[in-house]
């Protein structure tokens, strides 16, 4: 049964599947984005990556404009809600606020503490480097030349002038 399929028909149908994704996926993710201020980066995430993308664009931070237009909203609901409602309401909307600072704040002073702990592993490994890198040179006394890469032999001749150097010692011999 699958063999007699027409070609055509499933190219159409798969088409079709695509054109109602890319467009269903970008009308939500347009409709939440819009919420948040960004509605063309809701499209772009509904149409790439579906439902995925409708919660990224749910989570992305609001602009300033489209947080200013919440606020309003906010408000002008509260006025609307009785006096006891509306109070309520107020403290849960602080409440968020203040959440919502608390985790920026966790975020940034995480990434501080990441970046200071890369910055830091690459001062240790520049050290380290330098270390392993005074330990492979000998210099050589007669021309002050830094040899470098000869760690594994004990004399050494000086790639400058020519001079058998101790590599402990440093001195000719």
């Amino acid at each position: 049964m699958l063999a007699e399929t027409d070609p055509g028909l499933v190219f159409a149908v798969i088409l079709f599947g695509l054109i109602l994704w890319l467009v269903i996926g970008g009308l939500v993710g347009a409709s939440i984005g819009r919420e948040r201020g960004r509605t063309s980066d809701g499209v772009w995430l509904g149409i790439l990556l579906g439902p995925l993308g409708w919660i990224m664009a749910g989570q992305l931070p609001r602009t300033p404009r489209a947080e200013a237009l919440y606020r309003r909203k906010v408000e002008l609901e509260l006025e609307k809600l009785p006096a006891e409602e509306a109070e309520q309401r107020a403290r849960a909307e602080k409440q968020r606020r203040l959440e919502e600072s608390e985790r920026r704040a966790r975020e940034e002073a995480a990434r501080e503490r990441r970046i200071k702990e890369e910055q830091e592993a690459r001062r240790r490994r520049r050290q380290e480097e330098e270390r392993a890198r005074r330990r492979l040179a000998v210099t050589c006394p007669a021309c002050g030349f830094e040899n470098r890469g000869m760690a594994r032999q004990e004399v050494v001749t000086c790639s400058k002038c020519g001079a058998k150097l101790h590599k402990q010692a440093g001195s000719q011999i």
